[in-house]
């Protein structure tokens, strides 16, 4: 039977994915960043210039650093800078409209991502644990965070690993069916990745017609529709999700295709993993990964480990010292690769187990710390 505390239980519902990654890019550089879908909304209501104040109190950060404010909807842009001190800080900001946005410390560090709304918006938690951070003080925000400690509440320790996607899809549908097709529907359907995009879809169709036709709306149903074709086939349906190949340089700079890897006869199960050293999820990640490719390997068990790392030098030197001796391979970049949209990534880590029998894409997106229990349902 498998285990999860609360905390793992917030991680496995945020991204439902929180614990994974996704990169910013600013003057061309890679940002990495931990997404908490606690706080992760966007409305789209054009207003008059309103006064939307953020205040911080990050345990941490000692001395002097800046933080900075990204809008993810607008090229991930800095808007917004302020200097922060043993952790405090304060940003005095006139909005126009509602956005979501990054935080980050001296650009390198994410401190939190959040709805950008009229108010007075709380950021506290220890920058060393990045689930203790939070945002606090407005509708939205307050409304998601409510959401999230709901299901942090649940006692899922007696569930198995399919039985507790099934309830996270099921009350994450429960949550979609009240209030109205506003932006809070719409942060759910962008940002619940353990139900089915099929289902996701249904819900987008009941949005406000007017919230619909925004330039993120679209996104979010193009993004959806690209992920039925790559997610696990639900009951019903007739798209069978199959892999698509690809093909990178490995430590020796020798080409390795998925495929090649996939057709060794000794693989039964290949998880692809898109990762990098710069991701703080996927660092806490790895020494679960690890555990569960030394207990699965010889069973039929292999990774083929994408890294987005823009710097081989880092990429390799973790390699080395972690000593990873799966398949690995670099690609150097995130947004720009083919398999961004191919396999319809919204951030690192993401992963996807494939049946190396029949090239089915079989589970996407499995936590850490329930990919041993994962796979002792299909090699035990």
């Amino acid at each position: 039977m498998l285990t999860v505390s609360v905390l793992e239980k917030l991680k496995n519902l945020c991204n439902i994915s929180v614990g994974y990654a996704s990169y910013i890019e600013t003057d061309n550089q890679m940002k990495h960043g931990m997404v908490i879908c606690a706080a992760a909304a966007i409305a789209f209501a054009a207003c008059s210039n309103e006064s939307c104040i953020i205040e911080g109190n990050i345990s941490g950060l000692d001395g002097e650093g800046w933080v900075y404010i990204q809008d993810a909807w607008n090229g991930y842009k800095t808007v917004d800078s302020t200097k922060a001190v043993n952790g405090v800080f304060r940003f005095d900001l006139d909005i126009v409209e509602t956005t979501f946005a990054y935080l980050y410390y001296n650009q390198e560090i994410q401190l939190h991502n959040m709805l950008l709304e009229p108010g007075t918006i709380m950021v506290s938690g220890n920058v060393e644990d990045a689930w203790s951070l939070s945002g606090k003080g407005t509708p939205m925000n307050d409304r998601i965070a409510s959401f999230t400690e709901k299901v942090a509440s649940m006692d899922m320790s007696e569930y198995t690993y399919d039985e507790i996607k099934d309830i996270m899809q099921t009350t994450t549908l429960q949550e979609l069916s009240k209030g109205k097709g506003d932006a809070y529907r719409l942060h759910m359907i962008s940002n619940s990745h353990y139900v089915h995009p099929a289902l996701l879809l249904r819900s987008f169709e009941t949005l406000d017609e007017t919230l619909k036709s925004t330039g993120f709306a679209a996104e979010t149903k193009d993004y959806l529709q690209r992920m039925v074709r790559v997610y696990p086939q639900i009951e019903g349906s007739d798209v069978v999700p199959t892999y698509i190949d690809m093909e990178y340089p490995d430590l020796e700079g020798r080409n390795i295709s998925l495929s090649s890897v996939i057709d060794n006869t000794a693989n039964r199960y290949v998880l692809l993993d898109f990762w990098a050293t710069w991701c703080g999820g996927c660092v806490e990640e790895m020494p679960a990964v690890k555990a569960a490719y030394e207990k699965y390997h010889d069973k039929g068990f292999e990774i083929y480990a994408v890294s987005c790392d823009p710097k081989p030098g880092n990429w390799m030197r973790y390699i080395a010292e972690e000593e990873l001796t799966w398949v690995n391979v670099i690609a150097g970049k995130t947004r720009q690769m083919p398999e961004w949209n191919t396999y319809a990534l919204d951030g690192i880590p993401t992963n996807i187990l494939i049946d190396c029998q029949t090239g089915v894409i079989i589970d996407r997106m499995i936590p850490g710390r329930m990919l041993e229990t994962r796979l002792g349902e299909l090699l035990d």
